[in-house]
C-alpha cells in the first residue's frame, strides 16, 4: 500500500526515526530529489547521484561526445551493453556502500524493468520514494532557479526536454539582458505544468510494479 507524506518535514521526520538501510529517490527534474539526499547525508546516508555513475559507466566507459544519448538508460531506450554497464556499476556502488553505513541513491529513472534490475538480489529490500511536484507555482519557481544558474555557470541543469519545449529566441534574449521576460516566464510556468503532468503519469506507470512505493509532495 502505498505510503504518502504532504512535506518533505514530515517524510524526513519519519526517515531519521526508522533509518532504513538503503532508499531510492526518483522524480522528474527539479522535484528535489538532490536537496534531500543531502539532507540524508547529514543525519549519515552516504549519497549516491545515479547520473555521475551514467558518466563512468557509460559516456566515458563508451567515449560519447553527447553526453544526453546516455540517458536514454534510464528511459530503458538505450542500447542493451550501455544498460547492463551502468546497472552492474551502480549495483557494485551500492553494494559497497551499504557494507558501511545506510545509503541514499538519487536518479531520475522512468523504466520500471531497470529499477528493477538495478535493485535486485541482495538489495532488493530498499525504500522507493518518488517525489511528486504539488504546489506548480513552487514548482514553476524551482524550475525558474534552475534555469537562471544553469545559464549563468555555462551549464544546462535542466533536461532536453525544457530546451525542446522553451523558444530558443527566448533563452538567447535573457542571456543579452539577464531579465526573466514575461514570455520566458510563460514558457518556464508552461514546461512546469507539462513536466507535473509526466510526473502523474510516471507515478501511475510505477503503481502498477511498485504498489508499496512513497509519494512525497514537494
Amino acid at each position: 500500500m502505498e505510503v504518502e507524506y504532504n512535506s518533505k518535514k514530515d517524510f524526513m521526520n519519519d526517515i531519521q526515526r526508522l533509518m532504513p538501510g538503503l532508499v531510492f529517490l526518483s522524480g522528474k527534474t527539479c522535484t528535489g530529489k538532490t536537496t534531500i539526499a543531502k539532507e540524508l547525508s547529514a543525519i549519515g546516508y552516504q549519497s549516491i547521484q545515479l547520473d555521475h555513475i551514467i558518466v563512468r559507466s557509460v559516456v566515458e566507459k563508451y567515449g560519447l561526445e553527447d553526453d544526453s544519448k546516455a540517458f536514454c538508460v534510464y528511459r530503458g531506450e538505450a542500447q542493451q551493453e550501455w544498460i547492463d554497464s551502468f546497472i552492474e556499476l551502480a549495483r557494485t556502488i551500492i553494494h559497497e556502500s551499504m557494507s558501511i553505513g545506510p545509503v541514499v541513491v538519487e536518479g531520475a529513472l522512468a523504466s520500471s524493468e531497470i529499477i528493477k534490475s538495478l535493485f535486485s538480489g541482495s538489495i532488493s529490500d530498499f525504500n522507493f520514494v518518488f517525489l511528486l511536484p504539488h504546489d506548480i507555482q513552487a514548482y514553476t519557481d524551482r524550475v525558474q532557479e534552475r534555469f537562471v544558474i544553469g545559464i549563468e555557470s555555462n551549464t544546462s541543469g535542466l533536461p532536453m526536454s525544457f530546451f525542446d519545449k522553451v523558444d530558443m529566441t527566448l533563452v538567447e534574449d535573457y542571456l543579452r539582458t539577464k531579465i526573466i521576460s514575461r514570455e520566458l516566464r510563460s514558457a518556464i510556468s508552461n514546461f512546469a505544468g507539462w513536466s507535473n503532468e509526466e510526473s502523474e503519469n510516471r507515478l501511475k506507470h510505477f503503481h502498477i510494479s511498485f504498489p508499496m512505493l512513497t509519494v512525497v509532495n514537494t
